[in-house]
């Protein structure tokens, strides 16, 4: 007897379906090494040799054989290196 497909079971796929959608909206776009290096000031090159070198922790993503960054690891990349500079000493 081949399946019946009810629309009950319609339904509840499709609020399935959308609360998955609704997860995957939360993503910000993924940045290509171009994109990334521009933003960070340096050049493709150089992303390439922190990558293969292990010289900074700039996470990133491999999707399809393609070097991807997310927004928010160049942003947490950058603010791992922010300094503040101190006071001066008073009185030297």
């Amino acid at each position: 007897m081949p399946y019946k497909h009810t629309m009950q079971s319609a339904s509840k796929n499709k609020i399935e379906n959308k609360d998955a959608s609704d997860s995957f909206s939360e993503f910000e776009p993924l940045l290509s090494p171009r994109e990334a290096a521009a933003i960070l000031t340096v050049t493709t090159g150089t992303l390439a040799v922190w990558r293969s070198t292990n010289r900074y922790r700039l996470q990133y993503l491999k999707v399809g054989g393609r070097v991807m960054y997310r927004p928010h690891d160049l942003r947490t990349f950058l603010e791992e290196r922010l300094i503040v500079p101190t006071a001066p000493v008073q009185g030297v």
